[in-house]
């Protein structure tokens, strides 16, 4: 999928996957773009979702500034990036959140990720950032998954 993806961007997944195709699974790409600010990578059982924010295609930030909704929209991006790689969502492992702003920012980020993967046996960490890539954007989120065996 390569919705939103730059073209510099597409040449660069496409030298990678000539030069490292043990990388990819067929079919389809392994490295998929989802908006532009999401980028999830299938290495056999394993995704890897990174640089993921509440961005969508257009660069528009979906709930500006609010660290709750952006949690919340984050996750459902992500959740989306594992279903595209044929993951679950119960799949998911482990989560790496990042927020910008102080102790209540922090406070009000761990409780929206509780609403969303409190009952799922995942590890998370919550790391307070003094900036991200834009000052509307005030929560990115990295995620790791890994395909149930059965």
């Amino acid at each position: 999928m390569w919705s939103g993806c730059a073209p510099g961007l597409r040449t660069g997944i496409e030298a990678i996957r000539a030069t490292h195709p043990v990388l990819f699974d067929d079919p389809g790409p392994a490295l998929s773009v989802i908006g532009t600010m999401c980028r999830a990578v299938r290495m056999g059982d394993v995704v890897y979702v990174a640089r993921t924010t509440s961005t969508v295609p257009g660069e528009i930030v979906q709930h500006p500034y609010e660290v709750a909704g952006q949690v919340e929209n984050t996750l459902s991006i992500i959740r989306w990036a594992l279903e595209e790689h044929d993951l679950a969502w119960s799949d998911l492992v482990r989560t790496r959140t990042y927020i910008v702003g102080g102790p209540d920012k922090l406070t009000e980020g761990e409780a929206a990720l509780g609403e969303v993967i409190g009952g799922m046996d995942t590890v998370a960490a919550v790391v307070g950032v003094p900036v991200l890539g834009r000052p509307e954007v005030v929560v990115e989120i990295e995620a790791t998954a890994i395909a149930a065996s059965g």
